[in-house]
């Protein structure tokens, strides 16, 4: 399943969404950066799995950081 956000604070939302449905992980996209990823995985609680592909620097976002777009 894959879920599209446009902020960090609507990944929350969603992943504690994903946590309620009895989903064991989770990975997040290479645009989310450091802060997001804390976010998501302070919001789980350690409930499930929280991983990331991880790309500083986004080269399909122009080379910047989620968490300068997103956070």
């Amino acid at each position: 399943m894959a879920v599209a956000v446009n902020n960090y604070a609507e990944a929350v939302e969603v992943c504690k969404g994903l946590v309620a449905e009895g989903f064991v992980a989770i990975e997040l996209c290479g645009g989310c950066g450091h802060t997001g990823t804390a976010q998501v995985a302070e919001a789980v609680g350690g409930k499930v799995a929280v991983g990331v592909v991880r790309f500083d620097n986004h080269p399909g976002l122009e080379f910047k950081s989620g968490d300068g777009i997103f956070g």
